[in-house]
């Protein structure tokens, strides 16, 4: 229900606990969309099982879109019998962190939806700063050559890679916001 629910909120560069959106799709849209990348980074957590202030947390965005009390409830309750666990922080050897149901999934990405949607806004923004041209427009002379400017992200669960096609300045600006909006706004 929740995935009827959410799956069409979601932002494309969502991938993992959706359909059609797995991790081979997450590669597919990194070896065809991304051109010319200048910079990159991956936003790492440490490992760390979901808390009580993150459960409330997801709760909390829930509410937004959801008005079901007894689901709210229901899913708290999962939670505080272990039924559902999320665990931030990939294991050792990149197996990344186990998957206890497809619960887990879904309300990562609901808890992660409100960074995504952020990021959407300064890719469509920058999108709109340095537009695309198209090669007949271009006039190359002495050899220079257009290279706008782009934002790309991929989130696969809790992996975070973000890739610009801009200055270092611009990625480290980037980086520092997205480790402040994660530390600030989902703790």
């Amino acid at each position: 229900v929740l995935g009827i629910v959410y799956d069409e909120r979601f932002v494309t560069f969502s991938y993992g606990g959706r359909v059609n959106m797995g991790r081979h799709t997450a590669i597919r849209y990194l070896k065809n969309s991304v051109e010319n990348p200048s910079w990159w980074f991956s936003v790492g957590f440490n490992r760390e099982k979901f808390d009580q202030r993150n459960v409330n947390k997801l709760c909390l965005f829930m509410q937004e879109k959801i008005d079901d009390e007894i689901l709210i409830d229901v899913i708290k309750k999962l939670f505080e019998c272990g039924a559902v666990r999320i665990e931030l922080g990939s294991c050792c050897f990149g197996r990344g962190f186990p998957q206890e149901s497809g619960l887990s999934s879904i309300l990562m990405n609901i808890y992660f939806n409100g960074f995504d949607k952020e990021i959407q806004e300064m890719r469509l923004k920058k999108n709109q700063e340095h537009p695309k041209f198209d090669s007949t427009e271009l006039v190359s002379k002495h050899d220079v050559f257009f290279k706008p400017v782009k934002i790309y992200a991929v989130r696969y669960l809790d992996e975070i890679l973000i890739i610009t096609s801009g200055s270092k300045m611009l990625t480290m600006d980037l980086k520092n916001w997205v480790v402040k909006y994660l530390e600030g706004t989902l703790e």
